[in-house]
């Protein structure tokens, strides 16, 4: 087995395992935490090799913090069927607008430098992207950074973060060429439309169990 044949197995295996998370993200389960922190492992490797740097700090990210997740958070709340979902206070969002604005511009400024000569350092291919390609993997590794923040909290507006950070990945696989993830985006953008609409039912019925306490 050759190394582009090895890397295409790697590819089919992430897509499978992410498949699997996004299945519990949708059903609001807290198994969400094992599959994300699984599903991770083989697409860091992935986009680091093709020189997607951001994306793959993207799910060193999302491993970190499912890790996170896993160890603090209470027995109890990860054996539940539901996770209690809320919404996002009006007070947090300029924080979240001005934390959003600063993460874009460090990872498109780190893209652009070599990601400040991390892949000389890991002896790895530094591949050349156009800019609106290196503007599309930034701003949607940026959104999916806000997506995964406002998902450890339960927020329901963390599907708003990801659909559109899918339209810009599908944008960015496209121009790579990179069809099988490309398709997997496709199924995400799906998914992101009918996880948000199945987050506002549960959430509507945990306040309406809630008002008749």
């Amino acid at each position: 087995m050759d190394f582009m044949t090895l890397n295409g197995w790697i590819e089919i295996i992430g897509t499978i395992l992410g498949l699997v998370y996004v299945y519990y993200q949708y059903k609001a389960s807290p198994k969400l935490w094992w599959a994300c922190c699984i599903s991770a492992v083989p697409l860091i490797y992935l986009n680091f090799y093709k020189g997607y740097l951001a994306t793959g700090l993207l799910y060193l990210y999302y491993f970190v913090m499912a890790v996170w997740q896993l160890t603090h958070t209470s027995k109890a709340s990860q054996e539940a069927e539901v996770l209690r979902i809320a919404r996002v206070p009006k007070h947090e969002w300029l924080r979240i607008a001005i934390g959003t604005s600063v993460v874009f511009a460090i990872l498109f400024s780190a893209t652009q430098t070599g990601f400040f000569g991390l892949l000389n350092l890991l002896d790895m291919p530094a591949q050349k992207t156009l800019l609106s390609v290196a503007i599309a993997d930034s701003a949607a590794t940026t959104l999916c950074f806000v997506g995964m923040w406002l998902l450890s909290k339960n927020y329901l507006e963390q599907w708003y973060a990801w659909l559109t950070a899918d339209v810009l990945f599908f944008y960015m696989y496209f121009g790579g060429g990179n069809y099988l993830l490309m398709g997997m985006m496709i199924f995400y953008i799906i998914v992101s439309v009918i996880g948000l609409l199945n987050w506002q039912r549960l959430y509507k019925e945990q306040m309406l169990l809630k008002a008749n306490v």
